[in-house]
């Protein structure tokens, strides 16, 4: 847009959100969640490779783990795919909070799709370990262990996972870097700061 119309004044403001100041623990959380509307064909296709690629392996480590498949707009077929191989398909919920207060776990097994992805940031908002693939963590400066775990075949990706779920001290660096990486990229402020200089002639005026 800048190269487009040159004299105009581009702010980006991205996802917002309000980032939790509650240190969790890991102690008590069992499930792996994924967030998504399934109108959007990039999340259909993310539980389908999930089911038949990562979830199998995952599995075999953690065999007592289960993994909550929510949004909106879940098809009937997406839903028995998904009970068929072991998934619980919750569909639609009114309130997530149960699950972020609870889980131990958010993936984003994305393989296409594009921008920020409101997922990632609302789960890292809340401290939870998030991991995804590259196309799920493109644009928000995640570093891969420092602030999430990136993975982007069948295989490192269920390792991952393990490795989140059972090392206690890599899980509460997560929790805590992945958090702290929303700051001063995705908060209401700073969302405020760009919507400010973008109207500040009119402010000003």
């Amino acid at each position: 847009m800048s190269r487009e119309a040159p004299s105009s004044r581009v702010i980006v403001v991205s996802n917002i959100h309000e980032i939790s100041d509650t240190e969790i623990a890991r102690a008590g959380r069992n499930g792996v969640m994924f967030v998504g509307g399934f109108q959007h064909p990039p999340n259909v296709d993310a539980v389908e490779f999930y089911a038949e690629h990562i979830w199998p392996l995952f599995r075999k480590t953690c065999p007592n783990v289960p993994t909550y498949i929510i949004g909106s707009g879940m098809p009937d077929r997406l839903r028995r795919f998904g009970e068929e191989h072991g998934l619980d398909m919750i569909g639609f919920v009114e309130d997530l909070m149960p699950y972020y207060d609870t889980c131990a776990l958010s993936i984003a097994p994305l393989r296409y799709g594009a921008g920020v992805k409101g997922k990632v940031n609302q789960a890292l908002s809340f401290g939870l370990p998030v991991v995804g693939t590259p196309v799920a963590l493109e644009g928000m400066g995640l570093i891969d262990r420092e602030h999430v775990l990136m993975a982007g075949e069948p295989e490192s990706f269920a390792l991952a996972m393990a490795e989140a779920y059972s090392d206690g001290a890599l899980w509460s660096q997560l929790s805590r870097n992945g958090r702290a990486s929303l700051d001063g990229r995705f908060t209401s402020e700073v969302a405020r700061a760009a919507l400010h200089c973008a109207l500040k002639d009119v402010v000003d005026s």
